[in-house]
């Protein structure tokens, strides 16, 4: 039986790097985690970062769906897409209607049970990818019901040793969605000054 891995791009026990060593996610998947938990941990301390190397690493969205990559993988790199977005300078919102299709082909790739296994062995990683989904979702649309409803499942397993990881990831991704609605309402501001 393999323990349980608690961390994700929203704590900092270890990297993601060695966090997942001898895990299910390939080396780019782990890539795109551990520039989230870099990115999550300098917007959380109020420092600057660079997202440079991660859109480097990026290839448009519709070349992206033709790459023959994994289903655990274009998760990842969904979840990614969507968080890191809100996160740069301009934001794309966690509420844009981008990021809607993609919380409905992200729904789509968590009901299957292709990686149950995975996300039973690293809850903290499958926390981030449900609290992103539903920050991307419409409220009340099926999609945000179902993430929600896989969120309550986790905190209810949550209990077995990892709680106290869980309510910091959890409290974590609610400032993260705080700096990221200043971060809006700012480059909002920005752009309506120069249209005047």
């Amino acid at each position: 039986m393999h323990y349980k891995i608690s961390d994700s791009p929203l704590t900092t026990k270890a990297s993601m790097k060695s966090a997942l060593k001898d895990s299910s996610f390939c080396e780019r998947g782990i890539r795109y985690l551990q520039w989230a938990q870099m990115i999550t941990m300098h917007r959380i301390n109020g420092t600057s970062c660079s997202y440079s190397e991660y859109q480097h690493d990026h290839l448009e969205p519709d070349s992206r769906m033709q790459e023959s990559t994994s289903p655990l993988f274009r998760i990842v790199q969904r979840t990614s897409d969507i968080y890191l977005g809100a996160l740069r300078t301009p934001p794309i919102p966690f509420s844009s209607p981008i990021n809607r299709k993609w919380a409905v082909a992200l729904c789509s790739a968590v009901e299957s049970p292709t990686n149950d296994e995975v996300w039973d062995r690293c809850p903290g990683i499958f926390t981030w990818v449900l609290l992103v989904g539903c920050a991307a979702a419409e409220e009340g649309s099926t999609e945000y019901n179902y993430f929600v409803c896989l969120l309550i499942k986790v905190a209810l397993g949550a209990g077995y040793g990892w709680l106290d990881t869980l309510t910091e990831a959890v409290k974590r991704f609610i400032k993260i969605k705080e700096l990221a609605k200043v971060e809006e309402n700012l480059s909002r501001l920005g752009s309506s000054s120069e249209q005047v």
